[in-house]
């Protein structure tokens, strides 16, 4: 008698996966599922460990991460506040301008590790101010925030090597904070989330010439996932390129691409969906791809859902870019 050959299931199939991850790559040009599994993930610890908190993205490199944690609150219909800051760059320049101009700059540093920090005039700082101000995210409205709700506000940022994006922001903030005489409730009101590969959940402080030190928190993230989010096209952007050089004008909407983004928010979808109902799926979506999930998926698993608010929808105007 023959042998008898059992038929593989269609998914496991000689090439299925490499042409699936190829086809999924070129569709959405920049997001795998292994990644968006790992986004779903880390929103979904920033929820657990801030359930009343407002969450806000500083700029491009971490609003995916936020972009997930929206959707996991539209799918348990909970009243979670997200929203996107528009920052790009740093004012960090080189040590050796400290010595030709020491009136411009000031001292900032990381756990011990120094840089220099431009300070930014006046001029260029009241119009970013405004920026701020109609997206919720001034010192006051931080501050109001807290004091109404006993609720923190915070600011997710992945690092570099410097640091430099992050300790600009901030360094803006409680400017801001300190003209005000604000800057110890400010301190209190806010939560500064940083993801760097080279620490591991540990708490540190941002030191900066003329401020007390500004409590942060360090959490792990994937070498690799980060240099993707941090390094992504202009064409997959949903907060726009804003670096001081443009304070000085509104920042207008990002030129992310319509089916790039609609694929990218539809993977970042269903890796949520399963991050958050159906776990064990884990190593079947991100090894077999999308198609051959959705058969095992629970019944009463709810489908994803879009955003309510169009990520494309400007920064600023009559619907400030929060939720």
């Amino acid at each position: 008698m023959g042998s008898v050959s059992k038929k593989k299931p269609w998914f496991l199939k000689s090439g299925f996966r490499s042409s699936w991850d190829i086809a999924a790559r070129e569709a959405t040009n920049w997001l795998m599922p292994y990644e968006a599994l790992q986004i779903a993930r880390m929103a979904h610890e920033i929820w657990e460990q801030n359930p009343n908190s407002r969450v806000f993205s500083l700029g491009q490199s971490p609003a995916w991460i936020v972009k997930a944690l929206e959707k996991e609150a539209a799918l348990k219909k909970l009243d979670y506040k997200t929203g996107y800051i528009p920052f790009s760059g740093s004012f960090f320049l080189p040590a050796d301008v400290l010595e030709q101009n020491k009136d411009l700059y000031c001292y900032s540093s990381w756990d011990g590790r120094t840089n220099l920090c431009e300070r930014i005039n006046r001029h260029r700082m009241d119009p970013y101010r405004k920026v701020l101000e109609k997206i919720g995210m001034s010192p006051e409205s931080i501050i109001d925030h807290f004091t109404k709700n006993n609720a923190t506000t915070t600011i997710t940022e992945i690092m570099g090597q410097s640091g430099g994006g992050a300790a600009s922001f901030l360094y803006v903030l409680f400017s801001w904070a300190k003209d005000d005489g604000a800057e110890a409730s400010l301190r209190e009101a806010v939560n500064v989330r940083l993801y760097n590969n080279s620490q591991l959940d540990l708490p540190f402080s941002l030191r900066i010439e003329g401020f007390d030190p500004i409590p942060c928190n360090f959490h792990p993230i994937d070498s690799d996932l980060r240099d993707t989010l941090m390094n992504c096209r202009d064409n997959v952007r949903i907060v726009p390129y804003y670096p001081s050089e443009k304070w000085l004008k509104e920042p207008g909407s990002p030129e992310g691409d319509p089916r790039i983004l609609q694929n990218t928010e539809e993977v970042l979808g269903e890796a949520v969906v399963i991050t958050n109902f159906a776990p064990n799926l884990y190593d079947k979506w991100r090894m077999y791809g999308r198609a051959a999930v959705k058969k095992f998926l629970p019944r009463d698993a709810p489908k994803a859902v879009s955003s309510k608010r169009s990520t494309l929808a400007s920064v600023i105007g009559e619907t400030p870019f929060v939720r």
